[in-house]
C-alpha cells in the first residue's frame, strides 16, 4: 500500500488529508490481524499472513514519510503563522504532535524487530508474543488519537490561516523532500537548530511558487475550502 502522490494534488491540507484516510485504513487491518493473532497466536498468525510484513514495511516507510511531511511542510508554516518563533508553549499541539511521531516510530520498530526475527526462523516466545500484541494495540490507539488530534487541532486552523501562496510554498517543501530525504532538518525540539529551521520558512511568498508543478486543476469543491487573496 503506498500514500497518494504529493504532485496531484494543489492544496497541501487536501494531500495530508488524503494520506491519513490511507493511514486510517491501515489502521484498522493492523487492528484485524492484532485480533486475529490473539485467537491463534502470533507465531500461526505470522505464518499464514504476509500482510504483516506489509503493514509493517508500509508504517515504518509510508506512514514515516507522512510524518516528515508534516514537519517539513506544514508545521513551520502554522508556527510561524501563529508568532511562535523561538517560543513554543508545552501544550503546543505542534510539539505534542511532534513527540507523537517519535512514539509511533518507536513502536513500529519494537514490532519489526520481533517480525525480522521471525522472518529468521526464530519463533516469538510466549512472552514476546504477549509484548508484541500489547504494543500493536496501543499502536493502533495512539495512531487513532494522534490522526484525530492533527485533524481538529492543526489541519483545520491552518486550513483557516493559510494563505492560497502559502498553500502552495508548503507543496513545493513536500516536494523536496520526497526528491530528497534530506532537503531540510526535520523539527527537532531537543536541538536549538530549531528556530533556525523555522527562519527558514520565507516571509515573503510572493515569488515563492515559480518552481511548483501543479497537476490536479482544483475543482469547485476546492476553491470554496481554500481562502481567496485578498
Amino acid at each position: 500500500m503506498k500514500l497518494p502522490q504529493v504532485q496531484a494534488y494543489s492544496d497541501p491540507i487536501r494531500f495530508l488529508r488524503a494520506c491519513h484516510a490511507v493511514i486510517e485504513q491501515q489502521v484498522m487491518a493492523l487492528e484485524g490481524l492484532v485480533q486475529e493473532a490473539k485467537k491463534v497466536g502470533l507465531k500461526q498468525s505470522f505464518a499464514s499472513n504476509a500482510e504483516w510484513g506489509e503493514l509493517l514495511q508500509f508504517f515504518s516507510i509510508e506512514a514515516a514519510g507522512h510524518e516528515k511531511d508534516e514537519e517539513a511542510g506544514l508545521f513551520p508554516f502554522v508556527l510561524e503563522k501563529e508568532q511562535r518563533v523561538g517560543f513554543l508553549p508545552a501544550d503546543s499541539p505542534i510539539r505534542f504532535l511532534v513527540d507523537g511521531h517519535a512514539y509511533l516510530v518507536s513502536k513500529v520498530e519494537s514490532l519489526l524487530d520481533v517480525w525480522k526475527q521471525f522472518l529468521n526462523k526464530a519463533d516469538p516466545s510466549s512472552e514476546a508474543s504477549e509484548h508484541f500484541i500489547s504494543i500493536a494495540e496501543e499502536m493502533v490507539k495512539a495512531y487513532r488519537e494522534h490522526i484525530s488530534t492533527e485533524e481538529n487541532l492543526v489541519y483545520k486552523h491552518a486550513n483557516d490561516i493559510l494563505t492560497p501562496a502559502e498553500r502552495m510554498v508548503i507543496l513545493e517543501r513536500i516536494y523536496q523532500r520526497h526528491d530528497n530525504e534530506v532537503s531540510m532538518p526535520m523539527l527537532n525540539f531537543a536541538q536549538p537548530t530549531f528556530t533556525e529551521n523555522l527562519k527558514s520558512v520565507p516571509l515573503d511568498y510572493t515569488d515563492a511558487t515559480s518552481s511548483v508543478s501543479i497537476s490536479e486543476e482544483p475543482t469547485e469543491e476546492e476553491e470554496e475550502d481554500v481562502p481567496k487573496e485578498e
